[in-house]
C-alpha cells in the first residue's frame, strides 16, 4: 500500500488497512528514510532539506508507531515495533547528513521511551542501528572509490556489510526469541561502535611496532 510516512493521516489508512486485512498487526518495521541534505557541509544546510528529512525519518517513524501500537495496544495482544536508527544515531560523525544524524539519535530515545510506555501492554519497541551497508540512499557515495575504502576500514571487518546480514538480527526482535527485550538498539555495523572513534592505524606501522616488540610476539596471529 503506497503511504507517505510524512502524513500523520495516510499513515492512519495504512493501520487501519493492515487491521482490516489481516485482523490485527503483530510486527511493524520502520525503514522509511531520507537524507534530503547528503552531500551538503553543515553549516550550508538549507531549512527546506533539514525539515524534509526530520518528517521523513523522526516524524513519520513517529506517526507509523503511534498509529500502529494503537491497534497493537487496542486487542491488548501486544506486538513488536523496529525502528531503524543508525550508528550515526550513536554518536557524532563530521561532516556527514547533520539532520539525518540528529534524526538518527532522537529515534533512539524515542525508542527507549516507547518501549517505557508500552512494555506492560505487550509492546516491545526496539531498534536497529546498521553500520555501512549498500543502499539506495548512499549509492552515490560508495560509487566514490575513496568514500568506499574510507566506509569499509570504519569496520573491524574491513569490509562493508551485506544487506543479508540484517536479516538475522531484525528476525531477533520480531520473534520471540527476543520475547523479553525491548527499549535496546542493536548495532549491526562489523565492530565500528566498538571503537572509541580513532581510525585504522596505516598498514605500514604493523612493521614499525613489530620492530619494537621481540620477535616472537610481533607475528600477528593469522597473518601472512
Amino acid at each position: 500500500m503506497a503511504c507517505d510516512v510524512g502524513d500523520s493521516a495516510q499513515v492512519e489508512a495504512m493501520a487501519l488497512a493492515a487491521q482490516h486485512r489481516f485482523g490485527r498487526v503483530d510486527i511493524l518495521v520502520n525503514n522509511a528514510g531520507q537524507v534530503a541534505e547528503a552531500g551538503i557541509p553543515t553549516e550550508n544546510i538549507p531549512d527546506q532539506l533539514f525539515e524534509q528529512t526530520v518528517r521523513v525519518n523522526l516524524l513519520g517513524l513517529w506517526y507509523c508507531c503511534r498509529h500502529v501500537g494503537r491497534v497493537m495496544l487496542r486487542d491488548g495482544r501486544g506486538g513488536s515495533i523496529i525502528n531503524l536508527a543508525s550508528i550515526m544515531g550513536l554518536g557524532g560523525t563530521r561532516d556527514l547528513a547533520g539532520a539525518y544524524q540528529a534524526t538518527k539519535a532522537a529515534v533512539i530515545n524515542l525508542t527507549r521511551h516507547l518501549a517505557c510506555s508500552w512494555a506492560d501492554r505487550g509492546v516491545r519497541v526496539n531498534a536497529l542501528a546498521p553500520g555501512w551497508f549498500p543502499t539506495q540512499l548512499n549509492a552515490a557515495l560508495l560509487g566514490n572509490s575513496h568514500f568506499r575504502k574510507w566506509a569499509e576500514s570504519l569496520s573491524c571487518m574491513n569490509r562493508l556489510g551485506k544487506p543479508e546480514e540484517l536479516i538475522g538480527p531484525l528476525l531477533f526482535l520480531a520473534s520471540d526469541a527476543s520475547s523479553f527485550v525491548t527499549g535496546q538498539t542493536l548495532a549491526v555495523d562489523g565492530g565500528v561502535s566498538a571503537g572509541v572513534g580513532i581510525s585504522r592505524w596505516p598498514a605500514e606501522f604493523d612493521q614499525a611496532m613489530a620492530e619494537m616488540v621481540p620477535s616472537e610476539f610481533s607475528k600477528r596471529a593469522g597473518a601472512a
